[in-house]
C-alpha cells in the first residue's frame, strides 16, 4: 500500500502547567512523575494509516466523534508500555504496526538507574525515544534511544514516563507501597528519602 504522510491531530489546550500531581487518590506511577509525551506517531494499528501527534506542555485534550481512532491512540501508548501485542492489532494491507513516542525526561530521576540496569545510555539533552513494531505475523521489536529491548523492559520504564487510568484504578490505594508514596509525595519527603536510602545501601 502506499505511505501517505503522517496526518496531524488538532488539540485543545489549557494552561496547566503541572506535572507533580498532588492527589490523594493518585496511583504511584504518577507520583513524582516528571517526564512529558512531547511527540506519537503512530502507522498501521487499526484503522489509523499513519498519523503524528504533538502534544504542547500542560493539559491537553483529544477529541472527535466515535469512531475517529481516539481509543486506539490510548492503545498505542499502551504498546509502548509494553501490553501484549497481537497481530490482529495491525491494519490490514499494512506490512507493520508502528508506534514511537517521544518523551522529554528529568536527568538525574530514577529513571536514569533504570536506563542503566536494561543497557541504555540516557540522552543527555533528556530526550527518551521509545519505539516498537509488529508484523502481521505476530513478530514484534522494541527500541529505546535506538537500542534493541525487550518487551519486559518496556514495562520496567513505563511506570516513569506514563500514567494510564482507566476504571477501578482506586483500587490501588489499597497497596501500602502506594500509601507510603502519596505521604512522601504530599510532605516533600525527597530528602529524607535520599537519606534513608543511603544509609541501606
Amino acid at each position: 500500500t502506499t505511505r501517505h504522510r503522517p496526518r496531524r491531530v488538532g488539540l485543545v489546550r489549557t494552561s496547566c502547567h503541572e506535572q507533580r500531581f498532588k492527589h490523594p487518590i493518585v496511583p504511584p506511577s504518577v507520583i513524582r512523575f516528571r517526564s512529558m509525551l512531547e511527540r506519537l506517531t503512530v502507522q498501521g494499528l487499526g484503522i489509523i494509516d499513519a498519523v503524528e501527534v504533538e502534544l504542547a506542555p500542560g493539559f491537553v485534550a483529544l477529541t472527535g466523534e466515535t469512531g475517529a481512532g481516539k481509543s486506539l491512540l490510548v492503545t498505542s501508548l499502551e504498546l509502548l508500555a509494553g501490553r501484549r501485542a497481537s497481530a490482529e492489532l495491525v491494519r490490514t494491507g499494512d506490512d507493520r504496526l508502528r508506534v514511537e513516542g517521544w518523551f522529554s525526561v528529568d536527568r538525574g530521576s530514577e529513571l536514569d538507574g533504570v536506563l542503566v540496569d536494561i543497557g541504555v545510555d540516557g540522552d543527555g539533552d533528556g530526550e527518551l525515544i521509545i519505539r516498537r513494531e509488529l508484523s502481521p505475523a505476530g513478530r514484534g521489536r522494541c527500541w529505546v534511544n535506538d537500542v534493541p529491548v525487550t518487551v519486559g523492559a518496556l514495562q520496567t520504564i513505563a511506570p516513569h514516563v506514563l500514567s494510564i487510568h482507566g476504571q477501578h484504578e482506586q483500587h490501588g490505594l489499597a497497596d501500602p507501597d502506594v500509601q507510603r508514596r502519596i505521604v512522601d509525595d504530599a510532605g516533600d519527603h525527597d530528602a529524607l528519602l535520599d537519606e534513608v536510602a543511603a544509609r541501606f545501601e
